[in-house]
C-alpha cells in the first residue's frame, strides 16, 4: 500500500481525490462568504484588501501544491485561475475608486492588461488549460 492509500474498513481510499474535494470545497466556502460578508455596504478600501489577501492566499497555495500528481495540478490550476479572477475584480476596483479613473473604457483597458499579465506569468508556470483560459479571457477583455 503506497503511502497516498488509506484503508478503511477493508476497502482502500485514495487520499488524492478527499483532498483535492476538501481543497475546492475551502475555496468554493471561503470566496462565498467574502462576497457574503462585503456585499455592497463595504467601502472601496476593505473590498481591495479582501480581494488582494484572498488572491494572495489562491497562489500561495497553488505555489505550496508542489506534487506532481494530477490532482494537486489540478488543484493548482484552479487556485490560480481563481485567482487571476481576483486580481482583475482587485485592478478593476483599484484602478476606478483608488487611482478615480473615470473614464470607463480606461479602466476596463487597464483591468484587462493587469490581469492579462498577471495571467500570462502564472501560464509561464504551470502550462495547463486553466491558466491559457485566463490569459486569453484577460487579453479579450483588454483588447475589447
Amino acid at each position: 500500500m503506497n503511502s497516498m492509500t488509506t484503508r478503511w474498513d477493508g476497502g482502500s481510499v485514495r487520499r488524492e481525490p478527499i483532498i483535492e474535494v476538501a481543497g475546492y470545497i475551502g475555496a468554493a466556502v471561503s470566496l462565498a462568504a467574502a462576497s457574503t460578508v462585503l456585499g455592497d455596504t463595504a467601502g472601496s478600501g476593505v473590498h481591495i484588501a479582501v480581494d488582494l489577501i484572498t488572491a494572495l492566499v489562491l497562489l500561495g497555495a497553488g505555489v505550496a501544491l508542489t506534487a506532481e500528481s494530477d490532482p494537486y495540478r489540478r488543484m493548482k490550476s484552479v487556485f490560480w485561475f481563481l485567482s487571476v479572477i481576483l486580481v482583475v475584480d482587485l485592478a478593476g476596483t483599484l484602478f476606478s475608486d483608488g487611482f478615480n479613473i473615470t473614464s470607463p473604457r480606461g479602466v476596463v483597458t487597464l483591468t484587462g492588461l493587469v490581469g492579462a499579465a498577471y495571467a500570462f506569468v502564472l501560464w509561464v508556470n504551470s502550462r495547463r488549460s486553466l491558466q491559457i483560459i485566463a490569459v486569453v479571457l484577460a487579453t479579450y477583455v483588454f483588447l475589447i
